[in-house]
């Protein structure tokens, strides 16, 4: 902004609310002063008409602005003006913005949902507006001459198709010419394409998905966890045909081979001879099962034919407990986080609520979706908040998804990580929507658009366009680049719900335990009886 004099820079501590008015460099009007209201003072018309040659630009004076959209509590707005701080403007007195040289003003549309581009509260006063986008618009204002005021629509948001074919929101001001162009990017469609012209692409974005990063928590069942569920039952069935093989060994022993006393092989008073009946069937189960768990048992087998079937077991069970207490060890070490879901088709088979931005390209496929695809199906679930910010916040707490554009989650976290250092929030590995292009909206045929898109790819291909970008989400890769699944980087203090589970499984052995010696008590006195 240029000063004429020091007495300028005071007139703007002052400033407290904005109306536009327009001078010639020789004779300056009288500077209306009307508390609490926005108005503009136009030149006669042949400066108006001076002032569009110098501007090379052939679009014509703004309309009267809508209808300001009225707050929850009530109250009607004041109508929104942002003008550009740039070398085209001076301010004077309490309430005036004077532009140096004659030069247009233009009425923007822009919309308060899309980090970084664009941010604002609709309903703050006064408003203020930050995103790499007013940067964007600020050069084009500056390239062209012209000045600018940004007007919030008052519904529809982005803008949806009515059943008579006109647009509500933003695209509905652009497609009636209410408007230049548009204050906000949009995402190219061909639905949309049908209403208004698109300008060259800004950026590309992708439809993804954000939710609450889970926490390593306590585990009842944590000491099943090193083996899958199958793994487990093919354990169990494993034990049962060892102890079956070992009985079957031995009794096929007994019979078909019966021990002869005082053979070579095996002196008659350092021989034991086998078990047979019930200690039989006792000493193969408890053998099978204490040499699993790496616990002795008084009974070793005798017979070369039953000690390669133990040997063998012995041999895998030394393999199975060893690789048991590795994994073990290691989740207790690193334990690793399981993800709620990880893509659209894991989000629609849970019960989690996903916001969707009424309005949105995504909203609108969703709202048209047939029956049996993911869009469909996450209807159930879908919620369109009228006030998403508010909303949006409840993310990170774990109340709701977020399905939306990618430059969004980026400055959510970058939000995120700039008050709390710390990244609450990951982003699904698996994008719902490839690649599509978004950019500024203007009116069908509008020669503005030429000149824009010729500023647009000097900003493209100089670098300037993607340094605006990313220098307002200059922490998000900290985040991103984090390890969102898996073992986890950091160690954990264990507490005593990581050994519930094996306190359980003790309390468990202790109550069959008292439970056998109790039968065991009741059979004794039953045998003492009948002898």
């Amino acid at each position: 902004m240029t000063h004429r004099s020091d007495e300028h820079d005071e007139m703007l501590s002052l400033a407290g609310t904005s109306f536009v008015t327009h001078q010639s460099d020789d004779n300056e009007e009288e500077m209306l002063r009307l508390a609490g209201s926005s108005f503009m003072t136009q030149q006669d018309d042949d400066d108006d008409e001076e002032m569009l040659s110098l501007a090379g630009t052939s679009f014509s004076p703004p309309p009267t602005p809508p209808t300001p959209p009225t707050p929850p509590h009530g109250d009607i707005l004041e109508p929104i003006i942002l003008l550009n701080a740039s070398d085209n403007f001076i301010n004077v007195l309490l309430t005036v913005w004077i532009c140096v040289r004659l030069c247009p003003v233009m009425w923007i549309p822009v919309e308060d949902k899309w980090a970084p581009f664009l941010l604002f509260d609709r309903y703050q006063r006064p408003l203020q507006v930050t995103g790499s986008l007013v940067n964007v618009l600020d050069i084009i204002a500056a390239k062209l001459d012209f000045c600018y005021q940004l007007e919030v629509p008052p519904s529809g948001y982005f803008g949806t198709e009515l059943p008579n074919g006109t647009w509500t929101g933003v695209i509905g001001m652009v497609s009636r010419g209410e408007v230049a162009m548009s204050g906000v990017l949009l995402t190219f469609s061909k639905d949309r394409a049908k209403a208004v012209d698109f300008s060259q692409p800004l950026y590309k974005d992708t439809q993804t998905l954000v939710y609450k990063r889970p926490e390593v928590q306590a585990d009842l069942s944590g000491f099943l966890k090193p083996y899958s569920t199958p793994i487990w039952i093919l354990l169990l069935g494993t034990l049962v045909v060892v102890f079956l093989s070992i009985v079957l060994v031995q009794w096929g022993g007994m019979v078909l081979l019966p021990p002869r006393r005082g053979s070579r092989s095996e002196p008659a008073n350092n021989r034991e001879p086998d078990v047979g009946g019930t200690d039989l069937v006792w000493t193969s189960f408890l053998w099978t099962l204490t040499s699993f768990i790496a616990q002795g048992s008084p009974w070793w087998p005798r017979r070369e034919s039953v000690r390669v079937v133990t040997g063998c077991w012995l041999l895998m069970a030394l393999i199975l407990t060893t690789v048991y207490r590795s994994n073990l060890k290691a989740m207790l070490i690193a334990p690793s986080l399981r993800l709620p879901f990880n893509s659209m088709e894991e989000l629609v088979q849970t019960d989690i609520p996903t916001l969707v931005a009424k309005g949105s390209m995504v909203y609108r496929y969703m709202m048209n979706a047939p029956p049996n695809t993911l869009l469909h199906q996450l209807k159930k679930q879908a919620v369109a908040p009228s006030n998403l910010l508010q909303e949006v916040r409840k993310v990170k707490e774990g109340q709701y998804a977020f399905l939306t554009s990618i430059h969004s989650i980026r400055a959510m976290i970058q939000s995120q990580f700039a008050k709390e250092k710390n990244c609450p929030l990951y982003v699904a590995s698996e994008p719902f929507l490839g690649a599509t292009s978004i950019g500024l909206a203007f009116p069908k045929n509008s020669t503005l658009k030429k000149q824009v898109d010729t500023i647009i790819l000097q900003l493209k291909e100089s670098g300037i366009m993607e340094h605006l970008l990313l220098s307002s989400v200059n922490n998000v890769g900290i985040c991103l680049h984090h390890k969102m699944s898996g073992p986890t980087d950091t160690l954990r203090t264990l507490k005593p719900g990581d050994f519930y589970g094996i306190v359980c499984l003790y309390v468990g052995g202790m109550l069959v335990g008292a439970l056998i010696f109790l039968v065991e008590i009741a059979l004794g006195k039953h045998k003492k009886q009948l002898e």
